[in-house]
């Protein structure tokens, strides 16, 4: 009678909810340890962020024009729409077209119009001592074209070192806020000592 008194208790002491040792109840105090051990192992981690993708689209760029022709690759139009691509600037585009002398770019159409922040340095092509060597022609550009066109979105942008003439309507049309045009002629012949044909300016 007594042995079978002890083996209803140990049997008793096993039963899910009757106290004692519950399997289940194991089970879940190693869950929870492994998840613990989890989470220590993630804050011992060093955060790493990756901006190799933010440097993509964040990072100015420059685009450097080394001809004189009309369209293409390396021409300012390509640099202009090249810049446009690479929001949000500011941009930069340089020259360094071969060649000594006032180099002069005749535009059979109108440039793209600017639509991020860039700077367009004439002073950049080699041999600039003060006078413009960049010359943009617009004798065969069309009747309503102008030089460049800073639209909105290009707020802060910076021409320097240009000669434009020859456009039927603006040299330089802005209709962005705080752009800055310096060093440059415009309406002007390229030497800037007399009016060109169509002598309107920004």
């Amino acid at each position: 009678m007594l042995f079978a008194e002890k083996s209803r208790a140990m049997s008793t002491a096993h039963e899910p909810g009757a106290g004692g040792y519950s399997c289940k109840n194991h089970n879940r105090r190693k869950m929870s340890r492994r998840r613990l051990e989890i989470l220590k192992k993630k804050k011992r981690q060093q955060f790493q962020p990756d901006f190799h993708g933010l440097e993509k689209r964040m990072m100015p760029s420059t685009f450097t024009v080394t001809n004189t022709g009309d369209s293409g690759t390396d021409s300012l139009r390509q640099a202009i729409t090249d810049s446009n691509g690479a929001m949000p600037g500011p941009n930069t585009i340089d020259f360094n077209i071969t060649g000594s002398g006032v180099q002069t770019i005749s535009l059979l159409s109108a440039l793209p119009s600017i639509t991020v922040p860039v700077t367009i340095d004439g002073t950049s092509q080699p041999g600039y001592t003060g006078t413009p060597l960049i010359d943009l022609d617009g004798t065969s550009a069309g009747v309503a074209a102008s030089g460049l066109d800073f639209e909105a979105g290009s707020g802060g942008s910076l021409v320097s070192g240009l000669a434009i003439n020859n456009f039927s309507q603006d040299g330089i049309l802005i209709a962005s806020a705080g752009d800055t045009v310096q060093s440059s002629y415009i309406g002007t012949n390229f030497a800037g000592t007399a009016a060109g044909s169509h002598p309107m300016a920004i």
